[in-house]
């Protein structure tokens, strides 16, 4: 249930260079937790993560886990895909949502590669078909086949485009598929340079929108340069109310009530 001016972090990372200690993950949970943010959906990238956050989420019932392999881990051969997804099936009924997944060819587009990318995203989508989860997804430069491989092989499921980049044509797109589709909008939504994401959140019904962190990455101003924290979503949720022209109060429960729906809490 909604509590006034309460939010959700849809997507976040604590396990990164610039945090050595568990202690300091534990910190920046409490700190977050304390300043309004009810649920962390703490997403992997690799499968040497996976226990981590399974601890975490033991420790912290806020802490919910998102499993999955990141595209430039889908390099990795069969028997290291293998085990990531025993692993999930095997705690499957403590993992809320498969990802974070996808295509990102940023730095990498030969074929082989790519195919690889595409080979290992299937599978994880038909993982999360089988488990009846959500999927969290990545996508980078891959913006086509991204769409295209949601648009065939997922099935009346939950999708959320975490850290969504691309343009409100595709948005459009995404939203005419038989899916529950959702963008995830987090501190880029407030730089001044970021007007094609500024458009997406105007083009598009909030009822497809949650907020998002990426941290340690991605702060919004006034936070930017900083590492960033969970409880920083306040900026964002403030930007997409000032953009839709809507209450804040307002603003703050549909996006609640849309992370609650995408996870099925």
């Amino acid at each position: 249930m909604y509590k006034k001016y309460h939010m959700i972090d849809c997507h976040t990372h604590f396990v990164y260079d610039n945090i050595k200690q568990d202690a300091e993950i534990d910190k920046l949970i409490d700190e977050s937790f304390n300043k309004n943010v009810d649920y962390f959906f703490y997403a992997s990238d690799r499968f040497e993560i996976f226990q981590n956050i399974m601890n975490k989420a033991e420790k912290f019932t806020c802490v919910k886990p998102v499993l999955g392999i990141y595209p430039d881990f889908a390099k990795k051969d069969d028997s290291y895909i293998n085990k990531a997804i025993e692993f999930i099936e095997q705690n499957s009924e403590k993992i809320s949502a498969i990802g974070e997944i996808g295509l990102d060819y940023h730095y990498e587009k030969t074929p082989t590669i790519v195919n690889r990318q595409k080979e290992v995203f299937i599978k994880f989508i038909q993982l999360a078909i089988k488990l009846n989860k959500p999927i969290v997804v990545h996508s980078r430069d891959a913006h086509q086949d991204t769409y295209d491989i949601i648009k065939q092989y997922c099935t009346s499921m939950k999708v959320y485009i975490h850290c969504y980049s691309s343009s409100v044509e595709f948005a459009k797109e995404f939203c005419k598929l038989p899916l529950d589709i959702y963008f995830g909008i987090g501190g880029v939504l407030t730089f001044n340079n970021s007007k094609v994401l500024k458009n997406v959140v105007s083009e598009i019904d909030i009822k497809h929108l949650v907020t998002e962190t990426d941290s340690p990455y991605l702060a919004p101003t006034p936070y930017r340069s900083h590492m960033n924290k969970s409880f920083y979503i306040n900026e964002v949720i403030k930007e997409i109310a000032r953009i839709k022209q809507t209450p804040l109060e307002e603003t703050y429960e549909q996006l609640y009530n849309n992370a609650l729906n995408l996870f099925d809490i």
